[in-house]
């Protein structure tokens, strides 16, 4: 939803005259980075995500506490947020990275969330611009998780409502090698989603909102668990989790038992950024020694 540069600088200037503010406008794009801690006597609530909702981040739409931050220096959120215990529109709403802690543009017209809710005001939408450098302290850490928290007209402020940030994950720089044909699936089975073909087909995809592979892999080679096993879907990469399988070490005469894998994928990332359905994922092997991958394992994607 487009707004004029003047409606979105009113916003801004309303709510920095709440609070003392830092208008750094090399970090903080729309709304204005408070230059200390605000305090607010704290409302308990049962479902934390209840009277809110991320519509948008970076032209995405986002699996409810999973954001994914990795593919611009520039974020932006867009949303609607409301007092849920007396239906109405709040006072303020603050975003937390660390330390650092933004308000938002916030009272942006949303009249479908007024109609759909029912609540007494339909400028109850926010925005949230800032640079990707508010992810990195002095130390270099990347933040883990972003909070947003809402503040009532009151003054009151619920508790924090916490969003997971999906890191970004890089393959290391390794010779790549080709794998023993020994086996005919290349050392990678993946149990869910497929029929023992090189296909993973999806057919819930419109109900997910998280996508589960798990399988098993190992290292054909020196017939052992594999260093670490990533997962390249698109533009994002994911390390999957090692797990037990006793039945696949059985099977193989393998050394370890650790040759299970299980990765959970936000099923929104299925889609490229033209909203299109990308039409395979890699599995990429690092050898148990560490010291090169096996070439990727291509599995076709069908989704529904």
């Amino acid at each position: 939803m487009k707004h004029s540069s003047l409606f979105l600088n009113c916003c801004i200037l309303s709510l920095c005259m709440l609070f003392s503010c830092n208008n750094d406008s090399s970090k903080v794009f729309e709304g204005c980075s408070l230059t200390q801690k605000p305090e607010f006597q704290t409302i308990e609530t049962e479902n934390a995500y209840e009277g809110i909702n991320i519509d948008y981040c970076n032209g995405l739409t986002p699996n409810i506490s999973l954001l994914d931050f990795n593919n611009a220096d520039t974020i932006k959120l867009l949303g609607w947020a409301i007092d849920q215990n007396n239906n109405t529109a709040l006072k303020d709403i603050i975003l937390q990275i660390g330390d650092t802690y933004i308000k938002g543009s916030y009272g942006n017209p949303r009249n479908d969330v007024k109609e759909a809710l029912g609540c007494n005001s339909e400028n109850v939408g926010f925005i949230f611009s800032f640079s990707k450098d508010l992810l990195t302290d002095k130390t270099g850490f990347v933040a883990n998780q972003i909070s947003i928290i809402k503040i009532t007209k009151d003054e009151k402020a619920y508790s924090p409502i916490k969003f997971d940030l999906r890191k970004n994950v890089t393959i290391p720089t390794l010779t790549e090698h080709i794998r023993n044909e020994e086996f005919a699936n290349g050392g990678i089975y993946v149990d869910s989603y497929t029929n023992g073909t090189d296909t993973i087909h999806i057919n819930n995809y419109a109900q997910s909102k998280m996508i589960t592979l798990y399988g098993w892999a190992f290292d054909t080679e020196a017939k052992a668990k594999l260093d670490n096993l990533y997962l390249k879907l698109g533009n994002n990469v994911f390390t999957a989790t090692l797990a037990e399988r006793q039945d696949v070490q059985t099977a193989f005469g393998l050394e370890e038992n650790n040759v299970g894998f299980i990765c959970e994928i936000p099923a929104y990332l299925f889609k490229n950024a033209n909203g299109e359905f990308i039409d395979k994922i890699d599995f990429i092997g690092i050898s148990h020694s560490g010291d090169f991958m096996y070439n990727p394992k291509t599995f076709n994607l069908t989704i529904e």
